[in-house]
């Protein structure tokens, strides 16, 4: 995702901290890879 936003995997961590705190996405381990994490899009988000 970082690649497809052109920017690092860092300002991109911190990107998704910042949505999170205002409620617009979650965090989750991902279930397959428990190496890796996804950000859920949440109602909020979507609006």
């Amino acid at each position: 995702m970082a690649d497809r936003a052109s920017t690092s995997l860092s300002r991109l961590s911190h990107l998704v901290k910042r949505l999170e705190n205002r409620g617009f996405v979650r965090r989750e381990p991902d279930p397959c890879d428990g190496r890796f994490t996804n950000a859920v899009l949440l109602p909020d988000g979507m609006a």
